[in-house]
């Protein structure tokens, strides 16, 4: 997207690209817009439709591999400070410390 409106590149692979916060808003699809969708042939390609070196693409050509993956543990506890301003403030201060302690000796 540009000020006058969008812009489309080509480019060289590797690159590097950056988007507007607007890329995540989504649109939503008008009334003729999703019949046509409906009516759509979905073209879907295979990798002897495209002239690439399949050595190049999929896991084989990969220049990364996923070696494990896990889910990390959740172990945040919450506390709700009720009181003055200056008794929160007292509190928070405390559990501060508190933790400061425990990292320090842990």
């Amino acid at each position: 997207m540009i000020d006058e409106g969008y812009a489309r590149l080509r480019v060289q692979l590797p690159a590097l690209l950056t988007v507007v916060k607007e890329i995540n808003t989504p649109r939503f699809p008008t009334v003729a817009g999703f019949r046509r969708a409906q009516k759509s042939d979905i073209l879907i390609w295979k990798v002897e439709d495209l002239d690439v070196d399949p050595g190049r693409i999929g896991l084989e050509g990969s220049p990364t591999q996923v070696i494990s993956t896990f889910v990390p543990e959740h172990n945040k506890t919450s506390h709700l400070v009720e009181g003055s301003l200056s008794e929160i403030a007292g509190q928070i201060l405390a559990s501060l410390q508190q933790q400061a302690g425990r990292e320090q000796h842990g």
